[in-house]
């Protein structure tokens, strides 16, 4: 507290000031009251003095005032006219005015830092283009930020600041979970609150979002507020949905096709089978995958394939890339198969062995039994080609004109 004159000196200083403010009382008792204050605030002050000294009976206002020491301090003033002096020590003063300072430094360091925090926290939303929503769940009513708003496709002004207007916006066939999510983050049986469901913009078309939000509770563990975001993840979605569709087709052409089909990864591990692939073994898929490829292989067989699958990622020019194999099936049956093997490069860089087969028994016992009759006929059988010239005969043409296949093959 001090007393001032009219003509705006410090008469007299209480000894708070000393204690509180680090001042010598008879350093400024005496000294004018605007020689203390921040030069930024001198024009202001002496208003609010001027005001008071005309006539006004009270004025409150805030200034940096200034120590001893050369340090400002936030005060806030309330100065009051007094009629006539109580104490005679003033009589010399003429008319006198109380002053109470309350100092406000920390209180507008705290203002400060507040609106710094507001401020980069709002930069932050705009910048990562967020809708932000702030609830207040003991009155239902909900903050909805414009750029959530305009996710939506409307204006600050249409939409109402009001649980149930938020709630509309939700898809039918989502609200359940988007609901049940809510009220099972705050009844605290998940740590945390994300959801994935669709909103209705204003075109009819609707939206996929991703919302994440943080609740607060009271010291009766009841929350009474939850303050989230909404990030538009629809083409996201749109891109994932695509590929579920190409995943599908391409799985459907996999499975449908006659041809087995497997893919092996560099350990020779099955990642990918098909139908075809596990009827000709005699396994199923889940019995296959995971596995490394020997397991559908005789044991005479497992040098020759490893070699074949190393030297095939390794990119050796000399490895057979097709060819025809003696195998057998889970049940001891032998089969002639066809196969055809090549490379593919993943995206991260990972290699795989593509591998197709086609079960060739029955055309090879076609093909031995065709050989069998040609061979042994009594009529003479020839293969002729467009050339005109023999590609094949059999024994009764060197029975019957008694040369020779080679040359007879030469005519």
């Amino acid at each position: 507290m001090c007393v001032l004159d009219a003509e705006g000196l410090i008469v007299q200083l209480n000894p708070a000031w000393e204690n509180k403010f680090n001042v010598v009382r008879g350093d400024i008792e005496q000294s004018p009251f605007l020689a203390w204050v921040h030069p930024d605030d001198q024009a202001s002050s002496r208003d609010q003095l001027a005001q008071l000294f005309s006539g006004q009976s009270s004025v409150s206002f805030s200034n940096r005032w200034r120590d001893c020491a050369g340090d400002y301090h936030r005060l806030n003033w309330e100065i009051s006219a007094v009629p006539k002096s109580p104490q005679p020590r003033f009589e010399k003063a003429g008319r006198i005015f109380y002053a109470v300072a309350t100092d406000i430094s920390t209180q507008k360091h705290t203002e400060q830092v507040l609106r710094d925090t507001e401020e980069r926290f709002e930069l932050a939303i705009q910048g990562s283009n967020h809708g932000l929503w702030d609830w207040n769940l003991k009155t239902n009513e909900i903050y909805l930020s414009p750029r959530w708003k305009s996710m939506l496709g409307y204006q600050d002004h249409e939409i109402d600041n009001h649980i149930d207007d938020w709630c509309r916006f939700v898809h039918p066939d989502d609200f359940t979970q988007m609901w049940g999510d809510i009220e099972a983050y705050l009844d605290k049986r998940i740590p945390r609150y994300e959801s994935i469901y669709r909103v209705c913009h204003k075109d009819g078309n609707y939206r996929w979002v991703v919302a994440r939000a943080a609740a607060v509770w009271d010291e009766n563990d009841q929350p009474y507020r939850m303050v989230g975001t909404y990030v538009d993840i629809t083409e996201r979605k749109q891109i994932e949905q695509a590929l579920q569709e190409r995943e599908a087709l391409l799985s459907a052409i996999f499975d449908v096709t006659k041809i087995g089909l497997c893919v092996t990864d560099e350990e020779g591990r099955f990642v990918r089978v098909n139908s075809t692939y596990c009827e000709l073994y005699g396994y199923t898929a889940k019995e296959l995958l995971g596995q490394h490829f020997i397991k559908v292989l005789s044991p005479e067989h497992h040098e020759r394939a490893i070699k074949l699958h190393q030297g095939l990622l390794a990119g050796d020019p000399t490895v057979e890339h097709e060819g025809e194999w003696h195998i057998q099936d889970r049940d001891g049956h032998y089969l002639e198969i066809s196969f055809s093997m090549g490379v593919l490069t993943g995206p991260n860089g990972r290699r795989f062995r593509v591998t197709t087969i086609s079960d060739v028994t029955k055309r090879k016992r076609l093909e031995l039994e065709r050989n069998r009759l040609f061979n042994f006929s009594l009529d003479m059988q020839s293969i002729i080609g467009f050339d005109m010239s023999f590609k094949e005969i059999n024994a009764a043409w060197e029975r019957t004109l008694g040369w020779t296949k080679a040359e007879l093959m030469e005519k």
